[in-house]
């Protein structure tokens, strides 16, 4: 499945390649980027940033120890989890009736995906 939702029917084995970004206050994925063709669709609103962690085992415990960038990765075998790091803007900040410094904070929302590793 891409990140748009769709699948492969053909019956034979497809790779996809999905970019994800943020671009006018959104969370995009783009589908085969590289393509003469490639399909591009918002995914969420209100999303001000996107970040994703790997969770390394740098201890043998067979757990993630630390969460590292991409670039920081020196053993991906060593790799047992992702985190996916949202940040979302109130889109009700700093309009009319909104008064309080909590409604105009961003929400930040992780989720954890454990690796079968």
């Amino acid at each position: 499945m891409d990140c748009l939702g769709d699948t492969n029917t053909s019956g034979g084995n497809v790779q996809y390649d999905n970019l994800l970004y943020i671009l006018n206050n959104a969370l995009w994925c783009t589908v085969d980027p590289t393509s003469p063709n490639p399909v591009a669709k918002p995914l969420v609103d209100n999303v001000s940033n996107f970040k994703v962690w790997y969770g390394v085992d740098t201890t043998s415990s067979g757990s993630a120890t630390q969460y590292l960038k991409a670039s920081q990765i020196a053993n991906w075998s060593n790799v047992k989890s992702v985190m996916i790091q949202w940040t979302f803007t109130i889109p009700t900040a700093n309009q009319p009736g909104v008064q309080t410094a909590q409604n105009n904070t961003p929400i930040q929302f992780n989720q954890v995906i454990q690796l079968l590793n």
